[in-house]
């Protein structure tokens, strides 16, 4: 009875003096705290989080490779607050300032739409303009998915 309470005694010092070495080990491996006072300034080159809009010149025409979105995301928020109706003539732009009207012209048929700006996008590289479903069907975008549309701020 006395040599198994020892064993046990023994295998329980075993035991403590293993976590004990796991516990020094595994503190060496935690990184240094750093303590920033409150008047440490930002730096200069810390990248700013909040985009701003930008307004575009009335008259103003370029060109722009317009995709559509639809089916997804309608009924969701847009980042402007509203419903997204696939079928509204809405579109979606990365920096244009919310309610910006835009008129979108698909010139190898001729056909133009006036879309309004209530969301941002498209997130693809090489897009600049998503237009709704109902827009991008109005000037035969369906069919080729992305095409070069000729673009005026109205």
């Amino acid at each position: 009875m006395q040599s198994i309470f020892i064993n046990r005694l023994r295998n329980s010092s075993k035991l403590l003096a293993f976590s004990i070495i796991i516990c020094v080990i595994l503190s060496a491996c935690t990184p240094n705290v750093i303590y920033v006072t409150k008047d440490v300034k930002k730096s200069s080159t810390a990248k700013k989080t909040k985009k701003k809009s930008v307004t575009p010149l009335k008259g103003k025409e370029f060109y722009a490779v317009c995709s559509y979105y639809g089916r997804k995301f309608h009924g969701r928020k847009t980042a402007n607050g509203e419903t997204f109706d696939m079928h509204a003539m809405t579109c979606a732009h990365k920096k244009f300032a919310f309610g910006t009207k835009l008129r979108v012209t698909n010139e190898s048929n001729g056909k133009s739409v006036i879309v309004r700006v209530n969301d941002r996008g498209p997130f693809i590289k090489g897009r600049d303009i998503d237009l709704s479903y109902g827009a991008a069907d109005q000037i035969g975008l369906i069919p080729h998915g992305v095409l070069k549309c000729k673009v005026e701020v109205l």
